[in-house]
C-alpha cells in the first residue's frame, strides 16, 4: 500500500506472541541499562513462521546502549505527506532556554492541568507551576525515566531497577512493583486506569497494570521484548513498543498481542484519541500510524528519542536534535544544544517542552 508519498512498512495484524521473535536478532550486540540499546545498524527485519523467527540486519552491528554518546551532527531528511497534525502557521519554532536550578539529567517529562512535571537522574523532580520550575521532594535516588499525569497534582513516575512513585494531591510517595526491572515508560488513561512497561537490552520485558486500585503484572504467553514506550490506542486501551520494531496492543479485555516492523528499537510514540500518531527509533526513523497502518515520514536523523503532539508534532533526540512537524513535512528546528534531549511534551496551548541532560529544558513556541 502506497499512500501520500509515503512507503508502508508494516500493517498491525496482531500476531500473538505465541509467534514472537526473540529480543535480539542473530549477529547483534546488545548492552544492557537505560532506555534503548539493541541493534543499531542500517535496519533490522525479523519474520515470524511455522519454523520460528528469521532476522537480518544490515550492515554490521554496533552496540549503542542509552545514554546515546554526545556529540555528532545533525542531519535533516523528510519525505512529505499529509499530516493529523502540524503548525498551524507554517512558521519554524523558535527554542526557549529555562532555569530549572538543577544539572541533573532529564529523561521524562508531561503535563495536566496547567501543571508540568519533569523527571531524571538519582530521582530529581522538578514541576513548573506559575511561570517557574520548582524542584519536588522526590522519595528515592533511582534514576526516573517517565511519567505521566492524569491532573495538576495526580501521577506516575516509574524508573530504574522497578522503582515507581505515585503522586497524590501533590505529594510523591513510593509504590510497590515487585519487580526490579527497569520501568521505562508509563501511561495513565482516563478515569485512573494506567499501564507500565520496561525492560533492558537483550532481557526480556516486564508490562503491569493499573485498574485504579491495585497494580499488578501481565503474564504474556511468551516472553515480551523489552518496551521503551507506551501510548494511547483509542479508548482505555494502549500501545507499547520497544525492542527490534516490536508494536505490542494493549487491550483493556483480551490477549496482549505483539507484531514487529522493520525498523531498530522503537524509543518513543504519540497518538491521538484514536490511536493514530508517531513513532520514533534508535536509528533516526519517524514512522506515521494511521488506520493501523504504519508508513516511514523521514529517515537519517540521529537517534530519536521522544515525540509528543497536539497541533504541532515535535521530536527530539541525541546531540540537540530537535524535528517540527510543519505542513506534512519534518523540519529542522535549531536547538542551540549538543545535549541529549530525551522527551517532549505539546500542550493543550500547542506549546512543546523538551526536556535532556545536564538539567536543560526548552520551551517551543
Amino acid at each position: 500500500m502506497k499512500t501520500m508519498g509515503h512507503r508502508a512498512v508494516g500493517t498491525l495484524g496482531l500476531v500473538t506472541l505465541l509467534a514472537g521473535c526473540p529480543v535480539t536478532p542473530p549477529g547483534s550486540t546488545t548492552t544492557a541499562g537505560g532506555r534503548g540499546g539493541g541493534c543499531a545498524t542500517s535496519g533490522c527485519v525479523c519474520s515470524s513462521s511455522d519454523f520460528g523467527c528469521n532476522c537480518t540486519c544490515g550492515g554490521q552491528p554496533t552496540t549503542r546502549p542509552p545514554p546515546p554518546p554526545s556529540g555528532g551532527s545533525s542531519s535533516s531528511s523528510s519525505s512529505g505527506g499529509v499530516a493529523s497534525s502540524d503548525s498551524g502557521d507554517g512558521a519554524v519554532p523558535v527554542m526557549v532556554r529555562e532555569n530549572t536550578f538543577t544539572t541533573n539529567n532529564l529523561y521524562g517529562v508531561h503535563g495536566a492541568g496547567g501543571v508540568l512535571v519533569a523527571v531524571g537522574q538519582h530521582g530529581t523532580i522538578v514541576r513548573r507551576k506559575a511561570g517557574g520550575w520548582v524542584a519536588d521532594v522526590s522519595p528515592t535516588q533511582e534514576d526516573l525515566w517517565a511519567v505521566s499525569l492524569s491532573s495538576a497534582s495526580n501521577g506516575i513516575a516509574v524508573g530504574r531497577n522497578g522503582v515507581m512513585l505515585k503522586l497524590q494531591d501533590g505529594v510523591w510517595a513510593l509504590l510497590p512493583t515487585h519487580t526490579t526491572t527497569s520501568l521505562n515508560a508509563v501511561w495513565t488513561a482516563p478515569g485512573g486506569a494506567a499501564w507500565a512497561a520496561g525492560g533492558t537490552a537483550g532481557g526480556d520485558g516486564v508490562l503491569l497494570r493499573y485498574n485504579g486500585f491495585t497494580w499488578w503484572r501481565v503474564e504474556t504467553p511468551q516472553p515480551l521484548p523489552a518496551l521503551y514506550a507506551l501510548t494511547h490506542a483509542g479508548g482505555l486501551d494502549a500501545w507499547g513498543a520497544g525492542a527490534n520494531g516490536a508494536v505490542v496492543r494493549l487491550p483493556v479485555t483480551g490477549m496482549v498481542t505483539v507484531e514487529r516492523v522493520p525498523q531498530d528499537t522503537i524509543l518513543d510514540a504519540w497518538t491521538d484519541t484514536v490511536g493514530n500518531g508517531f513513532w520514533v527509533t534508535l536509528d533516526g526513523v519517524i514512522l506515521r500510524l494511521e488506520a493501523q497502518q504504519f508508513s516511514v515520514e523521514t529517515t537519517g536523523h540521529p537517534a530519536l528519542l521522544g515525540v509528543a503532539g497536539f497541533q504541532r508534532v515535535v521530536a527530539v533526540g541525541e546531540a540537540g536534535t530537535v524535528l517540527a512537524r510543519i505542513h506534512g513535512g519534518w523540519v529542522t528546528v535549531p536547538s542551540g544544544s549538543s545535549r541529549n534531549l530525551w522527551d517532549v511534551h505539546v500542550d493543550e496551548e500547542d506549546v512543546a517542552w523538551v526536556v535532556g541532560d545536564h538539567g536543560e529544558i526548552y520551551r517551543l513556541q
